[in-house]
Order: structure tokens, then C-alpha cells, then sequence
């Protein structure tokens, strides 16, 4: 249970990276977010979803949480309204997902 309550709150910090941004120089700020956006979030999507396959019972909120999190700091810190940031949780959300699933196979594949 430890474990769950730390790794929620390490998504709730990583995926509200995008509040960052307001205080990023404005020549910095686009390097900044296309980082964020295209490398530290899809990666970090990917191994949440890589942890909570592991334990599927407990833990299958993970991949919604990525996403959720993303979104809602994106849309109420940066522009809100802006649907663009809608597409990006999406697609956090199928990457996480995808990874719970596919190593809960591997998981349950290697114990059988």
C-alpha cells in the first residue's frame, strides 16, 4: 500500500510538470515543453504503465491517472480550454495502458 501512495504521488508530481513552464524564460519555454511533451511524459507514461502491470488488481487506476493528471495540469496552469492538451493525455493514457497490459501478459505468461 506504501508502495501505491508513493507512486501516485510520483505521478501526480511528474504529470503536473507542464505548471513549470509559467516560470521557464520565454526562449527556453518551447524547448522546455517539447521535451516534456514528446520525451519525459511519453517515457514516464510508459514505465507507470510498466509498474502497474505488475500488480493489475491494485493498481489498474495508474494509466488513467497519467492521463488525468496531465490534462487537468495542463488545462488549468497553462491555457484553459485548450484542447489540443486533450489529445496528448489521450495518447498518454493508450501508452500507459498498453504498457499495464502487456507486461500483466508477461507476468502472468512467465508464472504459468
Amino acid at each position: 500500500m506504501k508502495n501505491q501512495v508513493s507512486m501516485t504521488l510520483l505521478t501526480s508530481a511528474v504529470m503536473l510538470l507542464p505548471a513549470l513552464l509559467r516560470f521557464a524564460p520565454p526562449e527556453s519555454g518551447f524547448i522546455l515543453s517539447a521535451g516534456l511533451l514528446l520525451v519525459v511524459n511519453p517515457v514516464y507514461a510508459l514505465i507507470a504503465g510498466i509498474w502497474s502491470g505488475s500488480d493489475l488488481r491494485a493498481r489498474w487506476p495508474q494509466p488513467l491517472l497519467v492521463g488525468g493528471l496531465y490534462f487537468l495540469g495542463a488545462w488549468l496552469l497553462l491555457d484553459f480550454g485548450e484542447l489540443a492538451f486533450l489529445i496528448y493525455a489521450a495518447a498518454y493514457t493508450v501508452i500507459s495502458a498498453a504498457a499495464t497490459l502487456v507486461s500483466h501478459f508477461i507476468r502472468r505468461k512467465r508464472h504459468v
